[in-house]
């Protein structure tokens, strides 16, 4: 490996063969020294990137003071703007530091340690608890603790719902239990006698399992909290509480009804009791008498073959919601974008769909599957009976290796993932993959969800791979009887790569026009996700009679302009920044981004993603977000858990592309709809209140409590919009198009 410059050093040559200004005559380290000096301390702890936001931000701020440009003078779509000498020279100058920091990160261990405070909390799946440091501020927060008391890392121990004459004796308490060893009454005791505050420090440490009685306001219900003070090597003490209150996870109740055959008043009944609810309480709260209640759960007791409530609640307790995974081991050299598999974020080996491809690969006819659990026989028997290859049907449900279909016997570059069914790593049901054999013998993948036979809805799943939706919103897409198409993009999944030199916007719009056609649909709405919308503005100009709406829901700002950028968080800023700005770079970004990952997790890692937007933080701890972005690996990862070039190219191209002109080319051709939340961080209120000016005829929605994840908190909401656009026969508006939403809920 080649030597690494000392970061810092005032006379360091430039990438371009330039020396570095030098240093004031102050004695401050000038930015750009500082910035590689951050740089080299990420490859030694990848978390230090959130302190390199702030200066990197600085060093580029100068290459967004370029005037934005106009609808009528901006470049063409498929045309790559000039690039900036400055941002040039800054990428030669900086690549080739990201080049050495990358191949440090890449010789760190696979599964690099979390947090003493992070690995503690994981181990509490249902038990509400956090960690509190030194100046009583919430360190770490588990789902269940946001969920039960609405606390989240980095909040204080006030904000904790207690009623005062309790929160008090909690604080009082942390306080004794963090204090310096010195200043604790037992160490002042201790040294008095002579044991000095080394004894002292070593008796506080040992001070684990304290108990106090709490009480929640307004409520009044009693709750145990748990203290245990920890001395991690090398981080700062922390104080670990844990509750007795028990998070009753989505999808329990029905899981424990079929499994004994509750009804849904004792499902409830026994969600009250692991809440430590009174029977007093739970009968008011149904409206019904003690003595109803009482029954009720004798008739529990006798369903599940307990003999009391205590031997009853350990019985939910040993229940999970979510099918066992067997999580393969971290690769012995950790690809750039590997992320360790987690308790709360499964890896793709759900069990079911293990089974599935294994059956699947042994099985030479659909006559075999006797064996096969019913919840699979179908997918499995689709999957058994296409074993044709793509010439002989175009619409092979199969990921059989193919023959190579180059004109000159050559193999085409081929896609990186080659994965049968979509699970979602064990959180959905498993949905196979589909397949197309394009007219150039490229292979196009699809997921066909909802009602089998339903009315048609293009979806198009952007660049963060949004391919399939939580369990509930698919069972609600099939109950309103509509049918989700969502083909991969080219080079995502098992989507084969656009050729060498294609025109990536008309590729893309051929190939979703070939898959239309080869199912004979005539008319659908289309409804793109974020980045998309340059490519549904594309389609809906290029095939206007197909397309009866176009729904975006959060599109991004239409032109990257100094404004759009200004108003984002920091974190797109930096991302999409680069992207379009040092493309050379972006892909160095990406991977400290996702080695910061790693060590924080994903939820941890989102959180700070979406740190200035309440709604979506909140949502990147439940279990919709877990699920879109377990699906969205499936598509964006390839086996070596590296992100698929194509992921980056994408990327890059959506945010130098200006789809002005097709938008404004849609107008009286058909209905328009954006919906947006007004906590985005990536097109803010002002750049959505600019594009309701510009583009007047368009019908705007927006809601409060949402932001950039509005398709995981409003998506009652998309499907209402898609249900009666695919109701609607077609039809030519006259602009301006002046219809407004249809009733929201599904």
């Amino acid at each position: 490996m080649e030597n690494c410059p000392a970061p810092g050093t005032a006379q360091e040559e430039t990438g371009d063969g330039t020396a570095a200004d030098p240093a004031p005559s102050d004695g401050a380290i000038p930015l750009r020294d500082r910035v590689i000096g951050q740089l080299y301390d990420i490859a030694l702890d990848p978390r230090r990137l959130e302190d390199f936001l702030t200066d990197w931000e600085q060093l580029t701020r100068p290459l967004r003071t370029a005037p934005p440009r106009d609808a009528a003078t901006a470049v063409p779509p498929e045309e790559v703007a000039p690039r900036r000498p400055d941002a040039v020279q800054l990428t030669a100058s900086f690549l080739p530091h990201f080049r050495r920091v990358r191949a440090l990160l890449g010789q760190s261990p696979a599964a690099p340690a979390l947090p003493a405070e992070e690995m503690l909390l994981r181990q509490l799946p249902r038990r509400a608890g956090f960690t509190v440091g030194p100046d009583l501020s919430l360190r770490a927060v588990n789902a269940p603790a946001t969920a039960l008391l609405g606390v989240q890392t980095g909040d204080t121990l006030s904000q904790l719902p207690l009623e005062p004459s309790h929160l008090a004796p909690l604080e009082d308490r942390l306080r004794q239990l963090l204090a310096p060893a010195h200043d604790t009454p037992e160490a002042q005791d201790s040294e008095s006698r002579g044991a000095g505050p080394r004894a002292a420090a070593s008796d506080a440490a040992a001070d684990t399992g304290e108990i106090l009685r709490l009480r929640l306001a307004p409520s009044g219900r009693l709750v145990i909290a748990q203290l245990a003070l920890h001395r991690p090597p090398d981080q700062p003490p922390f104080a670990l509480v844990v509750t007795t209150l028990l998070h009753w996870p989505r999808g329990l109740g029905t899981l424990l009804r079929r499994a004994f055959g509750l009804t849904r008043a004792e499902t409830e009944i026994l969600r009250a009791l692991s809440e430590a609810r009174p029977l007093r309480e739970i009968a008011h709260a149904r409206g019904r008498s003690v003595e109803t209640v009482r029954a009720q759960i004798k008739a529990l007791l006798a369903k599940t073959e307990t003999r009391s409530q205590a031997e009853l609640l350990r019985l939910v307790l040993s229940f999970d919601p979510l099918p066992a995974v067997d999580a393969a081991p971290p690769p012995t050299s950790a690809p750039d974008h590997w992320v360790a598999p987690t308790p709360a974020e499964p890896s793709a080996a759900h069990a079911l769909a293990v089974q599935a491809r294994r059956v699947a690969a042994a099985t030479a006819s659909a006559g075999q599957l006797a064996s096969v659990p019913r919840a699979l026989a179908a997918p499995v028997a689709s999957a058994a009976q296409a074993g044709a290859t793509c010439q002989a049907d175009p619409l092979a449900r199969t990921e059989a290796p193919h023959a190579p279909t180059g004109r000159s016997g050559q193999d085409r570059p081929r896609s990186g993932g080659m994965v049968q069914f979509s699970h979602g790593g064990g959180l959905l049901a498993p949905r196979p993959f589909a397949r197309l054999c394009l007219p150039d013998r490229r292979r196009l993948s699809y997921l066909d969800l909802g009602a089998p036979e339903g009315r048609p809805v293009l979806w198009l799943h952007g660049a963060q791979g949004v391919c399939r939706l939580p369990a509930r919103h698919e069972a609600a897409a099939a109950r309103a009887g509509l049918r989700l198409l969502v083909p991969l993009r080219a080079g995502f999944g098992g989507s084969d790569p656009l050729p060498a030199g294609a025109d990536r916007l008309e590729t893309h719009c051929a190939d979703l026009r070939a898959l239309l056609d080869q199912l004979k649909i005539t008319r659908l709405p289309l409804l793109s996700l974020s980045d998309d919308m340059g490519l549904a503005c594309a389609l809906a100009r290029r095939d206007p009679g197909r397309i009866s709406a176009l729904i975006a829901v959060s599109p991004p700002p239409p032109a990257l302009t100094p404004a759009a950028l200004d108003e984002m968080g920091r974190w797109h800023r930096m991302l999409l920044g680069a992207a379009h700005d040092l493309p050379e770079l972006f892909p160095h970004l990406l991977t400290l981004s996702a080695a910061m990952a790693r060590r924080l997790g994903s939820a941890g890692f989102h959180s700070k993603l979406f740190a200035g937007s309440q709604a979506d933080r909140a949502t990147v701890q439940d279990l919709d977000f877990q699920c879109q972005h377990a699906s969205s690996r499936e598509i964006l990862l390839d086996p070596s858990g590296a992100l698929m070039p194509a992921v980056q190219e994408e990327v890059i191209a959506q945010v130098r592309h200006d789809y002005r002109a097709d938008l404004q080319a849609l107008a009286g051709q058909m209905p328009v709809h954006m919906l947006f939340g007004r906590q985005n961080l990536r097109t803010g209120p002002a750049q959505q209140a600019a594009l309701e000016a510009e583009f007047p005829w368009v019908a705007m929605q927006r809601f409060d409590e949402a932001g950039e994840l509005l398709h995981l908190q409003q998506m009652p909401a998309l499907l209402a919009v898609a249900a009666s656009h695919a109701r609607s026969p077609p039809r030519r508006l006259t602009p301006p198009f002046s219809g407004g939403l249809p009733p929201v809920g599904v």
